[in-house]
């Protein structure tokens, strides 16, 4: 399949499990061990998968460790997203990280020689356009971010250099054995970086909802960025990530539907239709 059909079947099944992480934050379990519990089950997926298919190829050398230890870190970073989450609408969390696309581009052009263009410059632009959209134009041009949307866009922040490091990892072994990986490596390193704050995870995991969500979520999740790891290997990975993030279109009407946010339904609406305007121009 081309990189296109993967990152396809990423975006939808990763739309699918944003709106169950909605759902889990909204019971009010902890972000922190949130994640370390969903990408935990998304490493032991992975285990099982190499398991099942013989496929682990990892080359041991001082570089690839140091990759892989830089993206636990730098995952570690990442769960900033998860607190602006846990109070700030979905539909919105998404289309505030949709800042992350510009460093993409530039990134994969540095560290993995992709070309700029300007139909990527233009897709960004639509971005940002739709990011003041949503917020009345006001909050955008005067900079006045309360400190969930500030969360929601450092944790995004993370993510193309994150994606990279995927790039770069799976260029010498395979998705399969880099997703694996990844997600126990950074699953060890937010639990470690939250020892002190224990008790929080027993309240998050003795929650039968918990794990009726969050197992199910993981494994749409794993499926995800199965796919999405694939289409890194076959194509660009500003490309992937520009049109991955037309997630907030579907996400958005999944928000309205299943988690009744409704509020300033118009302009959700019109950003989301622009965020999936700007995707179409990068293929």
């Amino acid at each position: 399949m081309s990189w296109i059909v993967f990152i396809l079947i990423g975006l939808i099944t990763k739309s699918f499990s944003s709106l169950l992480s909605k759902v889990i934050l909204n019971n009010k379990s902890d972000p922190a061990f949130y994640i370390v519990g969903r990408w935990l089950l998304i490493g032991i997926f992975g285990v099982v998968l190499l398991a099942i298919t013989d496929k682990f190829n990892f080359v041991l050398s001082l570089q690839n460790i140091l990759l892989l230890a830089l993206e636990a870190l730098l995952s570690a970073g990442a769960v900033f997203y998860y607190f602006g989450l846990d109070k700030v609408e979905l539909s919105r969390a998404n289309i505030l990280g949709t800042v992350s696309v510009l460093i993409s581009i530039f990134i994969g052009s540095l560290f993995l020689g992709e070309i700029l263009t300007l139909n990527k410059f233009f897709a960004f632009a639509l971005i940002v356009v739709s990011f003041t959209i949503l917020n009345g134009g006001k909050k955008v041009i005067e900079g006045k971010f309360n400190k969930f949307d500030v969360l929601i866009i450092i944790g995004s922040l993370f993510d193309p250099f994150i994606y990279v490091i995927d790039k770069k990892l799976i260029i010498s072994s395979n998705p399969e054995t880099i997703l694996a990986l990844a997600y126990l490596c950074a699953s060890a390193v937010v639990l470690l970086l939250n020892i002190g704050r224990l008790k929080n995870a027993l309240a998050t995991y003795r929650d039968t909802l918990y794990w009726k969500i969050a197992v199910p979520d993981a494994f749409i999740l794993f499926l995800s960025y199965l796919a999405i790891f694939s289409s890194f290997a076959l194509g660009e990975i500003s490309k992937s990530y520009i049109i991955l993030q037309s997630q907030v279109l579907l996400v958005a009407i999944m928000g309205i539907i299943f988690l009744k946010e409704r509020d300033n339904l118009g302009r959700k609406l019109i950003a989301s239709f622009l965020c999936f305007i700007a995707m179409i121009i990068v293929v």
